[in-house]
């Protein structure tokens, strides 16, 4: 009988399969590396994309910042614009006042009365003068009660002085002023 050797085919397959395996293990790890390498590549372009973006924003987001800077310095500036013009507006309505007071002062002053001397200050007001009479005096007194922004009127000192041969009255009045709170513009 003959006999065949059939090992060295059986090692022949094994061979054959072995490589077989590897060449499936290799085209697999290539195909891996293959996969990885695109998925890398979109990857970093959306890196790419999200870090352009982002650049893009910041430099909005720096812009916004420098108008915002510039906005916050106009409303400074409309701030102290706002303040000088209330001062101006506070002078004005200063500057009116004394030439009003002296006004009705002088509209109340009766015909044989004249005042020497008047002194204003921001609670009082004082007035020295000279009068024929003591009606005169008291005709003044009550002219100036009439006033707006007076309060109370008091009569200091009323003296009998001479002076070129007539005897005349020497008074002296304070009043309260009433402070009425200046409108806000």
């Amino acid at each position: 009988m003959i006999k065949i050797n059939l090992l060295p085919v059986r090692i022949a397959r094994k061979k054959e399969s072995m490589r077989q395996q590897l060449s499936v293990a290799g085209l697999s790890l290539i195909l891996l590396a293959l996969i990885i390498g695109v998925v890398n590549y979109y990857e970093s372009r959306e890196i790419e994309k999200l870090n352009n973006t982002a650049a893009d924003k910041e430099k909005e987001l720096t812009a916004l910042k420098a108008q915002t800077g510039e906005l916050t310095k106009v409303r400074e500036e409309n701030k102290v614009i706002k303040g000088k013009l209330d001062i101006v507006r506070q002078l004005e309505d200063n500057k009116a006042g004394p030439v009003k007071l002296l006004e009705e002062i002088a509209r109340a002053i009766p015909e044989k009365t004249w005042v020497n001397k008047l002194a204003d200050s921001d609670t009082t007001i004082s007035i020295a003068g000279n009068a024929l009479s003591d009606e005169e005096i008291s005709q003044f007194m009550r002219n100036l009660e009439k006033m707006a922004g007076i309060r109370k009127v008091e009569l200091d000192v009323v003296e009998m002085t001479e002076k070129s041969g007539i005897k005349i009255k020497s008074f002296s009045i304070k009043m309260e002023k009433v402070h009425q709170a200046s409108p806000k513009a």
